[in-house]
């Protein structure tokens, strides 16, 4: 196990018998509406202000400081808190002093959703996708790799060592998000599961409410 060597501040993040209406209601702080490419463009990745003047793309930014553009809406169920849940991503680094985004990692994963085994960021935005779904998550330090013992870590040395750099990086320039582009490919009950997770889905028409109240009233 590779041990990361970042000084980041940790941060409380509460797992368990979450459920998800109040999730979803206490975690969206706003959702600003920008133009342009932002799903392709690195350099918003480093605004934190979430303000670029290019066109038509939803950015929703919640509570916690995560950052997400849906890049193609799924059609199955959202994953709860306890089910095994199945996706591939693509991996990016993105420092204030740089106008690239460096790419470490391109894997799949499977993993107990909820389990505090992957990084804060990651778990917040894969529990309001739906399967099927594909969106691109800017991740703040915070919410990133805090300790050594959280994943999803790249399995090539090269590529740890890579991330290893790239977080020493971060710390040194105090700033920088991670990139994530993935797709939830699957979320399942666990049999194994001895019953610590309770959570409930939302239909389309309350998360339809739910995002109607960010957006307020059109004018």
């Amino acid at each position: 196990l590779t041990v990361f060597n970042i000084t980041a501040a940790a941060f409380s993040f509460q797992f368990g018998k979450i459920n998800r209406r109040s999730f979803v209601n206490d975690s969206f702080g706003f959702i600003t509406t920008i133009a342009g490419s932002v799903a392709l463009s690195p350099a918003f990745a480093a605004d934190e202000s979430g303000q670029k003047e290019v066109s038509g793309v939803t950015v929703y930014k919640t509570k916690s400081g995560l950052q997400y553009i849906e890049l193609e809406k799924g059609s199955g169920p959202s994953p709860m808190y306890g089910q095994l849940v199945s996706i591939t991503f693509t991996a990016y680094m993105q420092l204030p002093n740089k106008k690239e985004k460096e790419k470490f990692d391109s894997d799949s994963s499977l993993f107990k959703h909820g389990s505090a085994r992957m990084i804060a960021g990651l778990d917040e935005g894969l529990h309001t996708m739906k399967v099927g779904g594909k969106r691109r998550m800017i991740i703040p330090p915070k919410l990133g790799f805090v300790t050594g013992a959280l994943g999803p870590v790249p399995q090539s040395p090269l590529a740890r060592m890579k991330l290893n750099q790239l977080l020493d990086k971060m710390v040194e320039v105090r700033g920088g998000n991670l990139i994530y582009d993935v797709e939830l490919k699957l979320a399942r009950d666990d049999e194994a599961d001895q019953g610590y997770y309770t959570d409930t889905t939302l239909s389309d028409e309350e998360m339809a409410i739910i995002q109607g109240q960010i957006l307020g009233p059109s004018s």
